[in-house]
């Protein structure tokens, strides 16, 4: 078992219960990985901004969330996964990147 899957484990099994734990696995853009992604193009580089995976952090920490415990969650551009374990379960698109009010 790799150490996201121990997070991801300990989120969706031990966290239930233990005040609303997430797992977000955002595919991004980052310093580290921006070389990598730029031969993706232009297109791709904007759907894998960090700023998209703020939205989704902040409605799940929001009231309005509070009936969803202990998940895990894939975000790029306009999709949003929610993952059982690390298999996709149901995914909504949006046609541009997240804001919180799309969420």
């Amino acid at each position: 078992m790799g150490i996201l899957d121990g997070k991801v484990a300990m989120v969706t099994g031990a966290g239930r219960g233990l005040g609303r734990p997430h797992a977000i696995a955002p595919r991004a853009v980052t310093r580290t990985t921006e070389t990598l992604f730029a031969g993706f193009g232009d297109e791709a580089m904007r759907e894998l901004e960090s700023e998209s995976v703020s939205p989704l952090a902040t409605f799940l920490a929001s009231e309005r969330a509070v009936h969803i415990d202990g998940q895990a969650f894939v975000i790029y551009g306009g999709l949003i996964r929610s993952l059982q374990g690390w298999q996709p379960v149901a995914s909504i698109e949006n046609s541009g990147a997240w804001r919180l009010d799309d969420v």
